[in-house]
């Protein structure tokens, strides 16, 4: 028996710690912000202290590698109202250390209960944007932005449409709350562009433009410019200005082609991503497959030449690589400071269309993570994932470059 005279090991008290050393200490660790995150979860002042920090103005954050953010896994359930639902953590694959990280939130619970129809339309900036179809019906928060790393949010306003395809933001709601979101959505056999302006008391959407007998397929945020591909190919720019109140459209091009390899068959896609200051296109076939072994996808990359109202041939990203899902923008990193990144390169994700059953007779279906290197056209295999379960507007994977602010 231990003697109650025996002096116990005091436990450190970690909450204790002044914010100066706290200060000191989050100064001292690693550029990884996954190292931040582990510091938010020691305890409450060590969160809020992480939080002041990487929201203050000498935190700079250094580039980071992306994660893919991993379809929602779970059975199969009756009826979408179903509470009954086996939910899992968000799942993150991180490509710079080939593991998968686990975080307890669930971006798609944003619009109340009702998430079952929620789908994401956009990532820029470490921000997803998810829009709920269903939501509108009975609630007025269809859209909203999430960072799924450090758990932030925004509620837009209302905006009643048939179908929203992309969005984009102007800049990081992090570091900046003067920001504009732009949506293309389309439905009725016509295509439209808004935007709203965050900040400054705004409380609506303003319309900025419509096609008829097209969609706006595409769109890119740059450099205070928006650029949009429309469905005919053409390529529309406005010039917002960098206080966003009054954009201005500034060209309307039909950029030619020498030759389109795959042209406009079905699944076929024509990507618009921003690339070191340059407009680039992506075209590429279906990225369905019966299984993977089958998977042989090139991807064909072009610039616009402004002057010349041209697609140019790119043979090479030299150190860049693109990153590409099915159905969000496209974007682009430099390897020069992401070493683990391949450069010349295109990553994607490949659903594989084999319709198995797992012991419980459960639907299954897969999604493969590859790189295509554009100089020598082979295709690598990185991760799959198999998802057992109901699939649903919310099982696609995301892109997303982790934002801790």
């Amino acid at each position: 028996m231990r003697s109650s005279n025996t002096n116990s090991t005091k436990l450190p008290r970690w909450s204790e710690i002044p914010p100066e050393l706290l200060q000191l200490l989050l100064e001292k660790l690693p550029s990884y912000f996954v190292h931040t995150l582990r510091f938010k979860a020691v305890c409450p002042s060590w969160n809020h202290a992480a939080k002041s920090y990487v929201s203050g103005p000498s935190y700079t954050p250094l580039p980071q590698s992306p994660w893919l953010m991993l379809p929602a896994q779970r059975r199969k359930k009756r009826l979408p109202s179903d509470p009954d639902v086996e939910e899992e953590e968000g799942c993150f694959f991180s490509l710079a250390e080939e593991k998968v990280y686990r975080i307890k939130r669930n971006v798609f619970r944003g619009l109340r209960d009702d998430f079952y129809w929620s789908q994401c339309v956009g990532s820029s900036h470490g921000w997803l944007a998810i829009w709920n179809p269903k939501a509108g019906e009975i609630f007025k928060e269809i859209i909203y932005l999430a960072n799924p790393i450090c758990g932030e949010s925004r509620t837009l306003p209302p905006l009643h449409v048939p179908f929203i395809s992309k969005v984009v933001l102007s800049c990081n709601p992090s570091r900046n709350h003067n920001f504009v979101v732009v949506v293309a959505s389309h439905g009725g056999g016509v295509g439209r562009l808004a935007f709203y302006k965050h900040g400054g008391g705004n409380t609506a959407w303003t319309k900025l433009d419509f096609v008829r007998e097209h969609k706006y397929c595409e769109i890119v945020f740059h450099n205070c410019h928006l650029f949009a591909l429309c469905s005919d190919h053409s390529v529309h720019v406005w010039d917002f200005g960098e206080t966003y109140n009054h954009p201005k459209k500034t060209m309307e091009l039909q950029p030619l082609m020498a030759q389109m390899v795959y042209g406009d068959g079905d699944g076929i896609r024509h990507r618009l991503v921003e690339s070191m200051g340059e407009i680039l296109l992506v075209e590429h076939g279906p990225l369905l497959y019966p299984s993977w072994d089958e998977i042989s996808v090139p991807f064909y990359v072009y610039k616009l030449n402004f002057d010349a109202k041209r697609w140019e041939k790119v043979d090479s990203l030299g150190d860049r690589a693109i990153f590409l899902v099915e159905n969000l923008s496209a974007m682009s990193l430099s390897t020069h400071k992401l070493p683990e990144l391949e450069e010349n390169s295109i990553y994607f994700t490949a659903e594989v269309s084999d319709s198995v059953r797992d012991e419980r007779s459960c639907d299954f279906f897969e999604f493969h993570l590859g790189v295509y290197n554009l100089e020598t056209k082979v295709v690598k295999s990185l991760y799959k994932s198999g998802l057992p379960g109901n699939r649903n507007d919310n099982s696609e994977p995301v892109w997303i470059v982790p934002n801790p602010q």
